[in-house]
């Protein structure tokens, strides 16, 4: 095969039924592949041009034989082509996994994770009642897990971080910041966008409100941002309470962690500490209600149900869970993003 030929790895439109049902039932064994395809490196390594299996073997320790077997399976579902005997080299879709670059390596990494794979093994239970399944799954809430596995943590924050190095730029180029005082971000995590708003809000101040335990890491990220003396770092559970006195709010892909209780007990949190007059932000996925159906955004949607309880809504559904906690939407705005994910700005005023 020439190296500018490419694979077939996308099933035919006309394929027969239960072909096609065959390869959506072993989409586990498609996770698992593309999941040890960045964990193994082999986009780093292929980075510069083809290398044989051997010198991929030697490189990751992996045996030579299998890893051979592992690459041909790579080849067959397009993250590389063959470049000659037993030599492979890298397509687009396989530089989506370099870890050098904005790329979905973090979401490969995550993926292959118990922490995702295991609730799905639930998907009945979660199904028939309409519940998380963590604690089922990994034996404690899915949080918990993530703090006590901090190798897996790593990878969700990795995925976190790529997520925003492609949005924020989108935002800061679609909305003004510049008349902002008060930016509070909440639920921030480890502040890196609210870290690239506030580059495009010269004089405003930030809160980065999140759980107590990611404090550290926050204080490194604004340390290294050249932030420390315009973010203020607070611990709390915003189910709870959140900081106040802002005019602007940032609430970034935390509501669909939540059930319709729990993400009303956060806005509405928002709205009792937010200063008169002003706005609330939030990016999240607005989801069609009728065909055509995101296949990736509906697993999603039962991605949220299974690990925290939380769901995907459409655009009515925001409206009304908005206006129960006192705001009101005044625009969305649908962000071209990673492409996996239909992101939106939610900008709302208080009411």
């Amino acid at each position: 095969m020439e190296a500018t030929q490419r694979p077939a790895a996308a099933p035919a439109v006309n394929e027969p039924p239960p072909l096609r049902v065959l390869r959506m039932g072993l989409g586990y064994q498609v996770t698992a592949l593309i999941a040890l395809a960045a964990r193994l490196g082999i986009a780093d390594l292929l980075a510069d041009g083809p290398r044989s299996a051997a010198e991929l073997a030697k490189a990751t320790g992996a045996h030579p034989q299998a890893l051979l077997r592992f690459l041909r399976a790579c080849t067959a579902y397009g993250l590389c082509e063959i470049a000659g005997p037993d030599s492979f080299v890298l397509t687009p879709e396989g530089m989506c996994l370099r870890s050098d670059a904005q790329s979905l390596h973090g979401f490969a990494l995550g993926m292959g994770q118990p922490g995702h794979l295991r609730p799905f093994e639930h998907l009945y239970e979660g199904i028939m009642e309409n519940r998380s399944v963590a604690q089922d799954a990994l034996g404690m809430p899915m949080w918990e897990y993530y703090d006590a596995h901090p190798e897996a943590k790593a990878t969700l924050t990795e995925h976190l971080d790529e997520v925003t190095a492609e949005l924020a730029p989108h935002v800061a180029s679609k909305v003004d910041f510049t008349d902002f005082n008060r930016i509070v971000d909440v639920g921030g995590n480890q502040g890196h966008f609210l870290s690239a708003i506030l580059e495009a809000a010269p004089k405003a101040s930030g809160i980065l409100f999140d759980r107590p335990e990611v404090m550290e890491d926050a204080r490194e990220t604004m340390a290294a941002r050249g932030l420390t003396d315009r973010v203020e770092l607070v611990g709390g559970d915003f189910l709870e309470w959140v900081p106040g006195g802002g005019d602007l709010y940032l609430i970034k892909g935390v509501l669909h962690d939540w059930d319709d209780d729990g993400a009303t007990r956060i806005l509405s949190n928002c709205h009792q500490a937010a200063a008169p007059g002003s706005r609330l932000l939030s990016l999240e996925g607005i989801v069609r209600s009728e065909p055509p159906l995101d296949q990736i955004v509906h697993l999603i949607d039962l991605s949220m149900l299974l690990l925290v309880g939380g769901r995907e809504r459409t655009r009515g559904e925001f409206d009304a869970l908005f206006g129960g906690a006192g705001y009101r939407i005044t625009e969305t705005i649908a962000l071209p993003t990673l492409g996996y994910f239909p992101y939106h700005i939610i900008l709302a005023e208080r009411q």
